[in-house]
């Protein structure tokens, strides 16, 4: 009997966690913070909504200059985690099961989008702090347009990949 208390208070707790990062989820601009809420909580990550991100992700690496353009594509596929030929490889060879391999999918969309915003992000505010005229005392303000791009970032994961913790029933 107590068991079962136990189970119902932990079903109680993640459905008010669920619950709280779905009403969250609508109103943050924080890229970071919608990555860790589904850190805490993987089981909600759709790997197919994340390679379309990851797609819009390598598609944005296009515009960068022709000198950087090269480096950062090969960074860039060096931060891919858990790729799906790999998993249905292991998946094939018995390596894993079914659910080890669903577990990696979901771990490696999400790690590989997180790595991946992170470069991009990282690379679009080194090229706007070369184009931007310098500000007072001859500086870019880097971390105004890091925010801005972050925020932009927020918003393009958001349409993306959808609220996950919202049954779409």
């Amino acid at each position: 009997m107590k068991a079962n208390s136990q189970q119902q208070v932990r079903l109680n707790q993640y459905r008010f966690q669920q619950r709280c990062f779905a009403e969250h989820w609508h109103e943050c601009n924080s890229l970071v913070c919608m990555l860790r809420m589904l850190h805490r909580a993987p089981e909600f990550v759709n790997p197919s909504r994340f390679e379309r991100y990851i797609d819009w992700l390598r598609q944005e690496l296009i515009t960068t200059r022709v000198g950087l353009l090269e480096l950062r594509r090969s960074d860039f596929e060096t931060l891919m985690i858990g790729s799906r030929e790999s998993i249905e490889s292991d998946l094939l060879a018995n390596r894993i099961d079914g659910a080890e391999a669903e577990r990696r999918g979901r771990l490696g969309a999400l790690w590989t989008a997180h790595r991946c915003s992170d470069l991009v992000i990282t690379t679009k505010v080194v090229e706007a702090g070369k184009d931007n005229p310098r500000g007072r005392k001859g500086h870019t303000d880097l971390a105004a347009i890091e925010l801005t791009c972050r925020e932009e970032y927020a918003a393009k994961f958001r349409e993306i990949v959808g609220n996950p913790f919202v049954s779409e029933s």
